[in-house]
């Protein structure tokens, strides 16, 4: 919760109004595509990754709410706005159907009006379109809704009332209701204080593949509330976060890796996950990143000095470490150097059969002197 406002919770499947077999193909592979992103029907959990891969599809199909989606979840799927024609196509429909009640489109409007993205930021407008989509039962309204009476977000600020909305939106299953209430039992919000019921909480939405669960159940982990203290779990729960495509995990766990919180020290994961944020452009990831680089560069070099390229092991790291060596041209997962790819692949090609040593007049930036 936090005092921000989540986007991603479970809604009902947008209606197909016409009888265009195209129209009817991308309405179909959208509503797919929702289910994953919200876990929605018959499914438990979400997978955001497979709901940005359907959501691409829906729009080369045609689907103008595919965009709208695309745009609206920007932030979460890493997959850059889409043409401001047709995202402004999605948000004056999403207008049209809200203002006939349409309570999807009132979610979907009202998430982006607190977050700013595609249309101008308005939280009071926010706020208003929320309450008209949770009063008709939008569960993910019901949570966007209780988090903004929580903190006052666009609207006064009511403790009962955001309890209310959010134990609605999580009888109903939804992962980020869940987390609202933890959140509120965390810190005494409207509630007697609980920590050991917020991370059970949280636990419970973790589950449900939420993202911002698995950070804060971390978060408890780390520093031992609720639950028995346990730097492994709340690396692990970071993992998950990373993995599921958010920034706030892929920071999290570079610094369990590059200090050895919770996992074994390992400088390449450090800057392949920090690289990973450095690609969704957040500055904290930036200013870290030449750190992490040049611990990776030092094992690097203590590898070759040690082992050579003997070893599978050694032969592996070198390789890793020389993808690693430039951010400012990230490529893939972790960048590769402003070179032809070509040549890349026979160094890496000599680097595997052991034909390529490093020459001593050329030793990597920050490699420690002999």
């Amino acid at each position: 919760m936090d005092g921000a406002v989540d986007e991603v919770g479970a809604s009902a499947e947008p209606a197909v109004t016409t009888e265009d077999p195209d129209a009817q193909s991308a309405q179909t592979v959208l509503s797919a595509a929702l289910d994953e992103i919200y876990g929605r029907g018959c499914r438990a959990a979400v997978n955001v990754a497979l709901g940005a891969e359907l959501l691409h599809k829906a729009a080369g199909l045609g689907s103008v709410e595919a965009w709208g989606h695309l745009a609206r979840l920007s932030h979460i799927l890493d997959s850059g706005l889409p043409p401001a024609d047709k995202t402004a196509e999605a948000v004056a429909l999403w207008k049209a159907r809200a203002e006939g009640g349409d309570a999807d489109a009132q979610f979907y409007l009202g998430s982006c009006y607190f977050s700013g993205n595609i249309v101008p930021r308005d939280d009071v407008e926010g706020a208003r379109l929320s309450r008209s989509s949770a009063d008709q039962g939008n569960a993910s309204a019901q949570a966007n809704l209780g988090r903004a009476l929580a903190y006052g977000i666009g609207v006064g600020r009511d403790l009962n009332a955001a309890l209310r909305y959010n134990r609605l939106s999580a009888e109903q299953g939804h992962a980020s209701g869940i987390t609202n209430l933890g959140v509120m039992h965390r810190d005494g919000l409207g509630v007697e204080k609980d920590l050991s019921e917020a991370a059970r909480l949280f636990r419970k939405a973790a589950d449900l593949g939420d993202c911002n669960a698995m950070l804060l159940l971390g978060d408890c982990y780390t520093a031992g509330l609720g639950v028995e203290k346990s730097l492994a779990d709340a690396a692990q729960l970071y993992r998950a976060c990373a993995d599921g495509s958010r920034v706030e995990g892929m920071l999290r766990i570079a610094r369990c890796y590059a200090e050895g919180i919770g996992v074994p020290c390992d400088p390449i994961e450090a800057v392949r996950y920090n690289g990973l944020a450095c690609g969704r452009g957040n500055r904290s990831a930036n200013r870290r990143h030449d750190k992490y680089r040049r611990a990776l560069w030092k094992l690097g070099w203590t590898v070759k000095r040690h082992h050579g390229l003997k070893t599978e092991v050694g032969r592996a790291r070198v390789r890793t470490f020389f993808l690693c060596q430039r951010r400012d041209t990230l490529r893939s997962e972790v960048g590769l150097p402003a070179m032809p790819i070509e040549l890349w692949m026979l160094i890496l090609q000599a680097l595997t059969l052991g034909d390529l040593d490093w020459p001593t007049s050329q030793r990597p930036p920050h490699a420690p002197k002999r």
